[in-house]
């Protein structure tokens, strides 16, 4: 098993969308996509459908993440984080598994594990294919949509040429090979489609990101934090939003909120707040970066918030240090914004990431804090769909209708654009933030139930024997698909065989996050101890699992298969295949639904 993702070409991605969807209503295992009712708001004078998408993270690696996203309402897209140091190099500092969401979630991991030009294409593969299927399946307008970069961790890094070129390239990617061969082969296939035209391919805009999120290591000094966040405003024209920490509440506060809510448990020490830019550094701190942005005539804001630091105290991760989010993060994500709020009622927009979820969204964006994006939600039992859940629950609000306790801010940031025809939520445009309401909910996070620790959510090895047929690899008795659902690259995926329903992994979309392992029932590795589908002759050869390599033949067909299982080597044809005694027959069965009924995930 190779943790290595790799991209996936766009023709390729573009048929197995199209194939799928053709073959069996789904696109990436998901289906009943969301369809926009109209603009919702107004961000830096460009259009969302819904001012909800995906963070920085697992979710915003690969091209398939982020349609996934898409078609389950996400229209605002934090894009994961790039800097100086990635790909191989990156990955040898990560530590695997990286993600445990089993309650509150933890990570330690950092930016993106591609490198900056991979990142770049699946970003502009992911941009083609979202306002592809936006107008084919009728989804939304074909800019409905906004990506918004992310970038670390230093000045030095971010001026660096390899950085800038990146930045440079959203910005506009009009000369880019990657964007004018998404554009050339869409050009050269319109024929293919039935909705989507060559006038809107054609008209498909290169400037993919106007704004930047950006992100600092802990411990960064404030002058550094105001020297980046300055050049990417006066430099490079980007509007720009500052990922802020909880540590900003100082640590008696932190330690307080958690332990009332039961996560007495969590260890950390004073250094990260000692370390981390002070909140008395902030406010003016802030104060010159919003006249910097109004000079500039660009957005300057802030995102709340960064992840917690904590120590690795009890195994939950492979590392020393871990990051908290979740719904462990809401009540200090919503402390940083009260305290933010008293200083800057009226000019300053807060972007949010931290514990937002269906039961939470509406308050939130309530508040006048928006965009929204999510991560945790995203790793639990029911995955992208639950994205779908959040977006669903903040359109509840009756059309013209406004909360009771809503201040003027509220309702001026919600009411500037008169409502559309058969919408149910009033267009946003910012204009302020609701001082009170903020209050309010960030006191009452730090006491209601929703907030406190849960029982843990997975069964043990026990049940494994009585539920599970280990032969040469598992083969779950009863697929509940928590392992489909739950990965962000979509690298687990039920097939239907004439042997049952059997899970498949697929090697080259999976960097070993672990998060499946969390959710399996059964307390498996779903992604070493599946039956595994390979994209390469080399990851193939560094691997263990059992699985099979298909081979390229004459034209697109798959001329040999190498098979590995229960410890031995064959090669068959898919001729050969049919007949053969030489592999199991659920192995038989699960490569030969593949090749006849899934070829697109070969």
């Amino acid at each position: 098993m190779s943790d290595k993702m790799r991209g996936i070409s766009f023709p390729k991605l573009v048929r197995w969308t199209r194939d799928e969807m053709e073959r069996k209503g789904t696109i990436f295992g998901m289906n009943e996509f969301y369809q926009a009712k109209g603009i919702r708001a107004e961000l830096f004078g460009e259009k969302l459908e819904t001012v909800i998408g995906p963070a920085a993270g697992p979710h915003t690696q690969l091209a398939q993440n982020l349609v996934s996203a898409y078609l389950m309402g996400g229209r605002f897209f934090e894009l994961k984080t790039v800097q100086i140091l990635d790909g191989d190099e990156l990955a040898a500092c990560v530590s695997k598994p990286c993600i445990n969401a089993d309650d509150e979630c933890y990570n330690c991991e950092w930016s993106t594990e591609l490198t900056v030009p991979e990142a770049l294409e699946e970003y502009v593969k992911a941009w083609f294919l979202m306002k592809l299927l936006a107008k084919e399946y009728a989804l939304g307008e074909m800019d409905g949509f906004q990506f918004n970069m992310s970038v670390g961790y230093d000045l030095a890094g971010i001026q660096s040429e390899k950085i800038d070129t990146f930045i440079e390239n959203l910005k506009d990617a009009s000369k880019t090979g990657i964007f004018q061969s998404c554009q050339r082969w869409l050009v050269e296939h319109i024929a293919e489609f039935k909705y989507l035209t060559e006038k809107d391919v054609m008209s498909v805009s290169p400037h993919i990101c106007c704004s930047v999120t950006l992100s600092t290591l802990h411990g960064c000094p404030a002058g550094e934090i105001e020297r980046i966040a300055s050049y990417l405003m006066e430099k490079k024209k980007l509007n720009t939003f500052l990922k802020c920490n909880p540590t900003l509440l100082g640590y008696s506060y932190a330690k307080e909120t958690l332990e009332l809510l039961g996560y007495d448990y969590i260890t950390f020490d004073e250094h990260h707040f000692r370390e981390d830019l002070q909140y008395e550094d902030a406010v003016p701190m802030i104060h010159r970066l919003l006249e910097k942005g109004k000079s500039e005539n660009v957005l300057f804001g802030v995102k709340l918030t960064n992840t917690f630091p904590v120590d690795v105290a009890h195994g939950e991760l492979p590392a020393e240090e871990m990051y908290l989010s979740g719904k462990a993060l809401f009540p200090l994500t919503m402390g940083v914004a009260a305290k933010l709020a008293a200083d800057f009622p009226e000019g300053l927009q807060m972007s949010y990431s931290g514990g937002a979820d269906a039961g939470n969204i509406q308050d939130i964006i309530a508040c006048g804090i928006w965009p929204v994006t999510v991560s945790t939600s995203l790793l639990k039992p029911g995955g992208y769909q639950n994205l779908k859940k959040i977006v669903t629950a903040a359109e509840k609000q009756p059309e013209g209708e406004h909360r009771e306790n809503a201040g003027a801010g509220v309702v001026d940031n919600m009411a500037q654009i008169s409502p559309q025809k058969d919408t149910p939520w009033i267009t946003l445009r910012f204009s302020g933030v609701n001082v009170d309401e903020i209050r309010r909910f960030a006191e009452n996070g730090r006491q209601m139930q929703h907030y406190r620790k849960g029982k843990k959510a997975v069964t043990g090895k026990k049940d494994r024997v009585e539920h599970c047929s280990n032969q040469v690899y598992t083969i779950c008795k009863k697929v509940c698909k928590n392992c489909v659902n739950v990965c962000p690259n979509r690298a687990n995926t039920a097939v239907e065989t004439t042997e049952g329903t059997q899970i498949l992994h697929l090697d080259g979309m999976c960097n070993e996050c672990g998060n499946c392992i969390s959710f399996c029932p059964l307390s498996l590795i779903p992604y070493r101890e599946k039956f595994t589908l390979y994209r390469t002759e080399e990851d193939f050869v560094n691997s263990k699992n059992h699985g099979f390599l298909p081979m390229k033949g004459p034209g697109d067909r798959v001329g040999m298969i190498l098979i590995r299982e229960g410890g031995h080597l064959t090669e068959l044809t898919p001729e050969e295949l049919k007949e053969t005694d030489k592999i199991s027959a659920a192995a038989r069965a699960l490569i030969l639904a593949v090749l006849e009924k899934e070829a697109y995930l070969i």
